[in-house]
């Protein structure tokens, strides 16, 4: 069945499968410069084609055999768009985005890049609220190797799980700040290294984004701390 894939307000991709099979309930849609297929002849089409689908959907390219392959474009009723490369992929009984392609959401959101089974493996992100990811997908979020540029002037760049920071990277806050080191789900989590934008460094642990644990604090002044830290303040 053709998956629906639609963006919520806060970015989120999410995924239901659909009513309708890509192949099937094409309507006649006859067109002066490409030729239209009946129900009964779809599944004999080849080349160039125009149709609409009984729920009002609309593909513009090429199919094989009544399948969308090669290049294409499937505008939906949501306002939702793909352009780009198809394939009939056997296992799943029809044809899906596969190759290179565009998602279009109505929110504004876009996601350019590869594409295997519908689903992006490697590619660029733009959110409607102006956030930017380049890198590697699974299951529609980031995951893998990748960079988050944010509307607000925040820079993410490293290891992703699932949509969070986890792994190694390296934030760059929109005050300048500056951490490299351990993530996990989101924040920093394990060793790490952070210098403000006054020149102030501190190396050690981190947990929940603040030094807890074990850690060495230098101040732009040469001034040293170090010691047991809780919460970002020096404990012991």
């Amino acid at each position: 069945m053709a998956k629906t894939v639609y963006e919520t307000s806060d970015g989120k991709i999410h995924d239901s499968i659909g009513t309708a099979l890509i192949h099937q309930n094409i309507l006649d849609m006859p067109t002066s410069s490409a030729p239209s297929v009946s129900l009964a002849d779809n599944v004999r089409a080849n080349g160039f084609q125009r149709h609409k689908y009984s729920n009002g959907d609309y593909y513009e390219g090429n199919l094989v055999a009544g399948y969308p392959s090669g290049k294409g474009k499937m505008v939906k009723t949501n306002g939702q768009t793909y352009d780009g490369e198809w394939a009939y992929i056997s296992s799943k009984s029809g044809s899906y985005p596969h190759g290179k392609g565009t998602y279009t959401f109505p929110s504004g959101g876009i996601i350019e890049g590869d594409f295997y089974e519908d689903d992006p493996v490697k590619g660029k992100k733009t959110f409607a609220n102006g956030n930017v990811y380049e890198g590697d997908f699974i299951g529609w979020e980031p995951h893998g190797k990748g960079k988050m540029t944010y509307a607000s002037g925040q820079i993410y760049e490293g290891d992703w799980v699932n949509g969070k920071f986890h792994g190694k990277g390296k934030k760059i806050l929109a005050n300048g700040n500056v951490y490299e080191g351990d993530f996990a789900d989101g924040l920093a989590n394990g060793k790490g290294k952070m210098i403000t934008k006054s020149g102030a460094v501190y190396e050690g642990d981190f947990a929940n984004d603040k030094p807890n644990g074990k850690g060495k604090s230098t101040s732009a002044d040469g001034t040293v701390r170090e010691g047991t830290w809780k919460d970002g303040k020096l404990v012991g």
